[in-house]
């Protein structure tokens, strides 16, 4: 609701001829509203991909194609009042299992090199059509699908698609 009331004060200075700030204000808004934003990670849940207080830009256009398996999404939490960013492990319809540390996705075991090993075992789970199945990557510190249950694809905000700062932490997703 917030950038909806900041947009369209913006625009209303934009269209009444306030001023050049407030053209170049409009111009990055809607930039950032509709290309990505970026998103502080304060978590250890993702390490060793995504350190606790990374920043990763957070992509809105990578949104116009479907969600895949192996990427990093954000999403409102289950209390709804924080942003969780985590790895989809399984989309709709597949049925996943974890046993011994190893995941298995329709049957098939599935190579994970982000993910911290351990020796759990769950599942099997299947996946709803339209719902998405997100762990962190280091999995024993992360709060996610196994406990609150799957994320209906159409709550995912953005795909995280780089380690943006610190400087020395930038890398592609």
């Amino acid at each position: 609701m917030l950038p909806i009331l900041i947009g369209l004060i913006l625009l209303a200075g934009w269209l009444t001829g306030r001023g050049r700030q407030l053209r170049e204000m409009s111009a990055i808004f809607l930039f950032c509203t509709a290309v990505g934003r970026p998103c502080v990670i304060p978590t250890g849940s993702m390490e060793t991909t995504i350190r606790s207080w990374d920043w990763v830009w957070l992509s809105h256009i990578s949104m116009l194609s479907p969600v895949e398996r192996g990427e990093v999404v954000c999403f409102p939490g289950p209390e709804g009042d924080k942003l969780y960013c985590k790895r989809v492990i399984g989309v709709g319809g597949d049925r996943l299992e974890m046993r011994g540390g190893q995941l298995f996705v329709n049957g098939r075991a599935v190579q994970e090199p982000w993910a911290e090993p351990g020796q759990e075992s769950w599942g099997p789970v299947q996946v709803p059509p339209g719902r998405l199945f997100v762990m962190g990557d280091h999995r024993s510190n992360s709060y996610d699908s196994r406990y609150w249950g799957t994320v209906p694809q159409d709550f995912v905000t953005g795909k995280a698609v780089v380690v943006a700062f610190p400087p020395h932490h930038w890398r592609k997703l």
